[in-house]
């Protein structure tokens, strides 16, 4: 098979060298097309964490007062709910997070200043993300409850402040307060920003967003809150807050919450405790939709915020039509060229005995011979036109039918009758009719015997 097509296509390559190669180049630049964008269609939508991804679950709580029918609860969580869980430990690691800008500069570097993100986070961020360091490490559980003033940069950030080297122990300033460098991490770029991500399924397919880079400076939870407080924003709000950008204890949605559980067991007990809390509060008159409690792993809450841009899907579409339509018209143009150089086959038989497609010409009967005229016509070797009624050109079906005929053999391969005879009427109309030529000739045929010279 392989080789049958190789034939066809040394062929076509002959008959037609300028199109054989720019359909190659086609076909070529159509597979390069749908590879690349197949290839980043894989990158945008691969696990951030393979290391750690089963083990991943973003816990949600419906804080909303508001009475509805909401299918979903919300994306992040208000302060006290997210709060509440991260207190509980009730799962083998989890974190808070909430991002902001802020105001940076470093005493001693003559830089301007700076206005970088500031991830406000738990000390478990660090061992749940499998974040890597390259000088020092993260901080304590206790630097957590006591709202110590440290930091830890990106490697961006300690390039463009310290070119390069280990700035464990400098002081940065974050708006008016002095926090000390307690560790650099390594270049750190997870696809998407996992940790960050919601709202996916609001943004109608631009979630490019989520592709950017990860924050510059990571500080203790409260720590950010406290000296970053009036800079951060809510994801949505069911009241107004009394003082916008001031975020705790208000009637808002801003904190996101990711929990880290070893096994099977460990997820059913925690869902079994997020829908205890919700009843509870519940209870209490400030949740009232407590059977709407969602726990999703990191994979499924990608999914279920679409984070591929839909461009990039549109692309990957359009790249393999493109690159399938190229063949196709390819087939269809062929398909064409074929029948326009393929010769008409058969007699077809028109009203008068004309012929379909063939303009009216004169014919010349033959001299007398043993060939009978058809009924109706003009004495032998009279002229009629060939769309007079009853004139049928004998001659020129025997041609269609077989133009090849072997020695001592009549029209299509029928033995000559005894006497030299020709074929007999019947013999001619059944292989004739194999060839090509149309029953409506039958009739005429039968009453028109052959000469022997007749081929």
């Amino acid at each position: 098979m392989f080789t049958y097509y190789l034939d066809l296509a040394l062929r076509s390559l002959k008959r037609n060298k300028v199109l054989t190669a720019l359909m190659v180049i086609a076909i070529a630049v159509g597979i390069g097309a749908s590879m690349t964008t197949l290839t980043v269609m894989h990158l945008l939508s691969g696990d951030p964490v393979p290391t750690r991804s089963g083990t991943l679950f973003y816990p949600q709580v419906d804080g909303n007062p508001t009475p509805g029918d909401f299918k979903q609860p919300l994306d992040v969580m208000d302060y006290q709910s997210a709060v509440d869980l991260w207190g509980a430990h009730r799962a083998d690691a989890q974190t808070l997070v909430v991002d902001s800008p802020v105001r940076l500069s470093a005493p001693g570097v003559n830089l301007p200043t700076l206005m970088p993100s500031m991830l406000s986070t738990t000390s478990d961020f660090f061992p749940m993300f499998d974040v890597p360091f390259r000088y020092g490490s993260g901080w304590s559980a206790d630097d957590d409850a006591r709202h110590a003033r440290v930091a830890v940069i990106s490697d961006d950030l300690n390039h463009k402040l310290f070119g390069g080297r280990d700035s464990v122990g400098q002081v940065l300033r974050l708006r008016d307060t002095d926090v000390r460098i307690v560790g650099v991490l390594r270049s750190w770029r997870p696809s998407p920003v996992f940790y960050t991500v919601a709202g996916g399924r609001f943004a109608n397919g631009d979630t490019a967003d989520f592709y950017g880079k990860t924050q510059d400076v990571f500080t203790p939870f409260f720590t950010g809150l406290e000296l970053n407080d009036g800079n951060f924003q809510q994801f949505t709000c069911w009241h107004m807050p009394e003082r916008p950008g001031h975020l705790q204890n208000s009637p808002c949605a801003w904190v996101r919450l990711w929990v880290q559980l070893g096994d099977a067991g460990k997820v059913a007990a925690y869902k079994q405790f997020l829908d205890g809390y919700a009843a509870q509060q519940a209870s209490l008159g400030r949740i009232v939709r407590p059977q709407n409690t969602r726990l999703r792993s990191l994979m499924q809450w990608l999914d279920y915020n679409g984070v591929v841009p839909g461009d990039v899907r549109l692309q990957t579409w359009l790249a393999f039509a493109a690159a399938g339509e190229v063949p196709a018209s390819q087939r269809r143009d062929r398909r064409a060229s074929r029948a326009r150089r393929q010769p008409r086959r058969g007699v077809r038989a028109m009203p008068g005995g004309g012929r379909a497609g063939r303009p009216d010409r004169r014919h010349r009967w033959p001299g007398p011979d043993p060939a009978r005229p058809v009924a109706g016509s003009p004495a032998a070797g009279g002229v009629r036109r060939s769309g007079a009624p009853g004139r049928v050109d004998v001659r020129r079906h025997l041609r269609h039918c077989d133009r090849r005929q072997p020695a001592g053999r009549g029209p299509a391969g029928v033995p000559r009758q005894p006497g030299g005879a020709g074929p007999s009427a019947k013999d001619f109309v059944v292989r004739c009719s194999c060839a090509g030529a149309r029953p409506s000739l039958a009739g005429h045929l039968r009453q028109a015997p052959f000469s022997p010279g007749i081929r």
